[in-house]
């Protein structure tokens, strides 16, 4: 019986190997998953290795290597039942690969078992909440060069520092109620009236300021009466403007509040004029500060096309809402790292004032490092 050894990076180029050098006789006796390469234990090749045999004297083998590559001829001929726990392991071999590329196929094609183990749990962590593949595999380098230099490194600590690396040049927080006018832009559906209600309340009850709502949204009944309810709730006046006109009256009228807090209609900024004449009315670089809101239920492309749309006003930072109707908030990094925007705001629920998570640098690291849902109130 001849016996060798084959190292291949699949089991159709393996059994190529085989039959061309030992012939279609030959018989698989063991196959195994090794990894081979790499550098300081990252970014090794994952290859298969399969010992095969063949009878050296003729005498013809019930098993052959009939494995081709189209999917139908996936099969090994029958075989004696001296050779099934061989069929067995093989089985059992594809089967693992199966798995492994199904994995594989979640996280989009990175494989977090290239990099050492005690960073694997966060990295696949990161891809399931949906990360950028990309940006997982940046972050989890640079971690791993940090632990190689420190072992007493926590593998958590790591990666948010390393995060907040990333974000350094970003602004994250709430506001602090520095500028007169709160302007919450966003689409209609993504809880913008919600979320302004529950700044609102935040300034009047944490921080005492005297507040009032604008309201520019006209075109849906339904907001001016939510609002309306909102601002009895908290006891600030509400002005509705048709127009800059009304707009101007407004301003004036509230001329001795701390905050003024503005609810607007999607597409009222989405219209250069508009916003033009409204820029005659306030001063947006120095009387407002400006939040884009923006639904974690949204596709990653829908919230580019959102941002693209509100391009003609100065964005501040993101507020993302509806943390709690998803398990796949990753996106919430690509937005922030693509637009160079920081977050001011989470929210995970309907509760006014509750559910208004304010955003740190940390607290971003963390929201990703601890699942977000375990955040929800």
């Amino acid at each position: 019986m001849k016996m060798k050894k084959f190292v291949a990076e699949s089991m159709p180029a393996a059994l190529q190997k085989i039959r061309t050098q030992l012939g279609d006789d030959a018989v698989i006796v063991n196959s195994k998953v090794v990894y081979t390469g790499g550098f300081l234990g990252m970014f090794k090749k994952r290859q298969l290795e399969i010992v095969a045999a063949v009878d050296e004297h003729g005498a013809p083998s019930p098993q052959k290597v009939a494995y081709e590559h189209s999917p139908e001829k996936k099969e090994i001929a029958p075989a004696s039942p001296s050779l099934e726990p061989l069929l067995q392991e093989v089985k059992q071999l594809r089967e693992q690969m199966s798995r492994k590329q199904q994995t594989e196929s979640v996280n989009n094609g990175l494989d977090s078992t290239l990099f050492p183990e005690k960073v694997q749990p966060i990295c696949r962590n990161l891809l399931q909440v949906g990360v950028r593949p990309s940006t997982v595999k940046l972050w989890t380098e640079q971690v791993t060069k940090r632990l190689y230099k420190d072992d007493a490194l926590q593998v958590e600590n790591a990666f948010s520092q390393e995060m907040q690396n990333a974000w350094s040049s970003l602004t994250f927080g709430p506001t602090l109620y520095e500028k007169k006018y709160i302007n919450v832009v966003g689409p209609t559906g993504v809880g913008k009236t919600t979320t302004l209600a529950k700044l609102a309340a935040d300034s009047i009850l944490q921080h005492g300021k005297r507040a009032a709502f604008i309201t520019t949204d006209t075109y849906r009944i339904a907001a001016i009466d939510q609002l309306q309810t909102y601002a009895k709730i908290v006891g600030a006046p509400l002005e509705v403007c048709y127009n800059v006109q009304d707009f101007r009256k407004a301003k004036e009228r509230f001329c001795d509040y701390d905050v003024v807090f503005v609810d607007t209609a999607g597409r009222n900024f989405r219209n250069e004029t508009y916003v033009q004449d409204l820029e005659k009315v306030i001063d947006f670089t120095n009387e407002v500060e400006t939040f884009l809101v923006l639904a974690l239920t949204s596709k990653e492309e829908d919230m580019r096309a959102i941002i693209d749309k509100f391009r003609h006003i100065d964005i501040h930072r993101f507020i993302f809402t509806k943390l709690d109707e998803t398990a796949t908030y990753g996106t919430m990094v690509s937005i922030v790292e693509e637009y160079e925007k920081g977050v001011a705001y989470v929210t995970n629920g309907q509760n006014v004032p509750d559910d208004l998570l304010p955003i740190s640098k940390d607290a971003f690291a963390k929201l990703l490092l601890n699942d977000g849902c375990d955040q929800h109130g």
